[in-house]
């Protein structure tokens, strides 16, 4: 199955989740997280703005003091950089319609300040290989981040046995399902 084709169908299985169901399921994935070394240790996380259908990882707002918050921003044609956020107020619709960092709210941090990134991706295996949203933002930026520890989140119906993998693909580290 190529790129294209496994997105639409992930998405598809995505769309399908009820809505409290995709809720019940947003909190469990974030109790999990919360819940793990990863996260208690790390002081400067990347998150990101879930899309519809994706997990709220929103929720990990509640556990977040006195960690520093940074989200996404692509810059240019195609670089994608995280930026300090006093909360989600500081984000608004991008030029795609994703959540992004305010320019005037936000202070830009240097990949190698992340300690941990929650990682997104429209399908994943069980050993940690993503397939991205398709433009390949994430994978160039964790390239720059060989120290932080990086973590996916999904439902149960983005994990695949296999993914059309790439040489410029960065795995996660771990991955929490639900």
């Amino acid at each position: 199955m190529t790129k294209p084709e496994l997105r639409t169908l992930i998405r598809a299985r995505l769309a399908a989740i009820p809505a409290e169901e995709r809720a019940r399921r947003s909190r469990t994935l974030c109790d999990a997280v919360a819940a793990s070394p990863e996260w208690r240790d790390a002081r400067r996380i990347g998150l990101f703005a879930p899309l519809a259908g994706e997990p709220d990882i929103n929720l990990l707002w509640e556990t977040l003091p006195p960690r520093c918050a940074c989200y996404p921003k692509v810059e240019g044609d195609d670089e994608l950089h995280f930026h300090h956020v006093p909360g989600l107020s500081a984000l608004h619709p991008s030029r795609w319609g994703l959540l992004e960092p305010l320019p005037d709210a936000a202070t830009r941090v240097a990949p190698a300040q992340l300690e941990l990134i929650i990682v997104p991706g429209v399908a994943f295996t069980r050993d940690g290989h993503r397939m991205g949203r398709g433009r390949g933002y994430y994978d160039r930026f964790l390239a720059q981040c060989p120290g932080a520890m990086l973590i996916g989140v999904c439902f149960k119906e983005q994990l695949v046995a296999e993914l059309p993998l790439e040489s410029h693909d960065v795995p996660v580290h771990h991955l929490f399902s639900a």
